[in-house]
């Protein structure tokens, strides 16, 4: 199996989607990691794959947090489902890695469709509803530049205190 990133998965938000995609690029290194720990029965390259998806979980939902508390957007349930999609990818880590890496194709395919699953639900059922918040900011929107007018405000570049505040985000 192989997850492909479609306009339809786009929240509206450059930095998130970008996260996305690369979130969907790592489950599919892990799903490749998998089916080579069960070919040569050595799980360091599963184990370093599963280590970084879930390093990049922790990155991406520290951003999420943040958008979510510039634009206002309640953030206490997505927080819990954030919380639950880490104790999943704990699960599956731990469930893999004591297998020895001996497992069947049927079982690969299992994982394989879990972390999956997991990952489409977030975007598909979560970020979604970051969506309609969104959609009064610019696409490069991020809160960590200060700049957090809606679209129809002056443009950034525009923006002296924008522009200002861009110039020492830079230098930190």
């Amino acid at each position: 199996m192989c997850m492909l990133w479609t306009k339809q998965l786009s929240i509206g938000n450059t930095i998130v989607d970008s996260e996305h995609k690369h979130l969907i690029s790592l489950t599919n290194y892990v799903e490749r990691a998998m089916k080579t720990a069960m070919e040569t029965r050595d799980g360091t390259h599963l184990q370093h794959a599963l280590d970084q998806l879930e390093d990049e979980l922790h990155h991406h939902f520290r951003t999420e947090e943040k958008i979510a508390k510039v634009v206002n957007l309640p953030f206490e349930q997505h927080l819990k489902a954030q919380e639950h999609m880490l104790s999943d990818i704990r699960f599956l880590k731990a469930e893999l890695m004591t297998k020895d890496c001996i497992w069947t194709e049927a079982a690969l395919r299992h994982f394989s469709e879990f972390l999956e699953d997991l990952i489409t639900e977030h975007i598909t059922l979560k970020d979604m509803q970051m969506k309609t918040a969104l959609q009064g900011y610019d696409y490069d929107f991020w809160p960590d530049l200060g700049v957090v007018a809606p679209s129809d405000a002056v443009p950034p570049m525009h923006n002296p205190v924008a522009v200002a505040q861009m110039s020492m985000h830079a230098m930190a």
